[in-house]
Formats: C-alpha cells, structure tokens, sequence
C-alpha cells in the first residue's frame, strides 16, 4: 500500500534538469532489463520501499492521473515551467503496458493542455495514439547502432504538427551511432553512462 497524497501534484524537479520543470508517474515500473537502469536503482533501494512497494514491477498508480489537474501553473515567461516528463521511472509505451493505461494517461493530458508533456520510449511505434496532443515532444531512446534503423522507421510513420517536437536520446551511448537521416529529429541528447548501482549487484562507477 502507498501512502496516497489527499491532492496529489506533479513532482518538482531539481535545479539540474534544465529541460522540464515536472515530472509525472502515473505508470511505473520496466520490464526491458537494461543492466544501466537508473530508475530501476532508484524504484528498489531500501530508502524507497515505501514509495515503490512493487519495486521495478510495471504499476499503474490511477490516483496520480489527478495530478496535471491539481498541480498549478503560474504565469512565467521560462517554457521550462510548462514542461512535464511523463513517466521518467518507466517506459509508459513498453510492449507489457495496457492499452487501457496509456488512455488514460493521454485523457489527463488532453484535458490539462496548459502543460507541454515529455514522453521518452524505447517502442514509439506506439506514438500514433499521441498527436493530437497540442504540445508534446515525442522521443525514443537509442543506445547502440541495431536500434537505428527500427527507431527512424517508427518515428517518421506519424505525422507531426507545429506543436510536437521529436527527439532522441543516445543515453547512455554505448558505441559509434551512425543514422541514415535525421531531417525529421528536432533535437539529439547525448550522454554516457555516468554511474549506478543495481539490484542484482552489478556496480558502474560515479563520474
């Protein structure tokens, strides 16, 4: 059991996340299995327990689609403030995900437009459902070069209006990427892996 908020709201984010000033995590939870999973770190360490009682198993937390409606937007001239990452502890578009669970993620959505959602997945196949949305950026996550000619494909198959940006994000990226076009791609973000320490014992060392 979850100690739910009587109002739940959007989480605030730290003053080293330039990109979104929110994040929100109506879905959480992965079943990819990637050894370098910082969420899955965070969602089973002993300090977290209580928060994710399911750990790293997908979970849907329905009380949290409350939260665009709850959580203020006060005027600002900084489009960070506008901005929320949807799901940063799971991959919401992830092939184990319910239908019915993104639908009601996307309702929340549709009904609170003041907002401008961040979705990030390794399956956008799935990102036909999403745009409609007034403002969004659809990404998908690329780590190694057999993921390239998978992602290019599914990221153009959707049509994209003025208010949605497409991304990717080679995070970490784990060898030499070469892409056949990226005319579509509004904007690249690059990292390597930094440091983690996962739950089956596996240690990557902090930069």
């Amino acid at each position: 059991m979850i100690n739910k908020p009587k109002m739940p709201i959007f989480n605030e984010t730290n003053d080293s996340v330039s990109w979104a000033k929110w994040t929100w995590n109506p879905v959480t939870g992965c079943e990819h299995g990637c050894k370098f999973c910082y969420a899955r770190a965070i969602a089973t360490s002993a300090r977290m327990a209580e928060i994710y009682p399911n750990g790293f198993e997908p979970t849907f937390h329905e009380y949290r689609l409350a939260c665009p409606s709850n959580t203020v937007l006060k005027a600002s001239n900084n489009s960070k403030d506008r901005r929320v990452f949807v799901c940063s502890m799971a991959d919401l578009f992830g092939k184990w995900v319910p239908d019915a669970w993104i639908d009601k993620v996307f309702q929340a959505a549709f009904q609170n437009p003041q907002f401008e959602y961040l979705f990030l997945t390794k399956w956008p196949k799935r990102y036909s459902m999403l745009s409609e949305l007034p403002m969004a950026w659809l990404g998908a996550s690329v780590i190694k070069q057999a993921d390239v000619e998978r992602i290019e494909r599914d990221m153009t198959s959707f049509s994209a209006h003025a208010g949605i940006v497409r991304w990717i994000s080679l995070e970490p990226m784990l060898e030499s990427i070469k892409f056949n076009d990226l005319s579509w791609c509004d904007l690249v973000v690059i990292g390597a892996q930094t440091g983690t320490s996962q739950p089956d014992g596996w240690h990557a060392p902090f930069a």
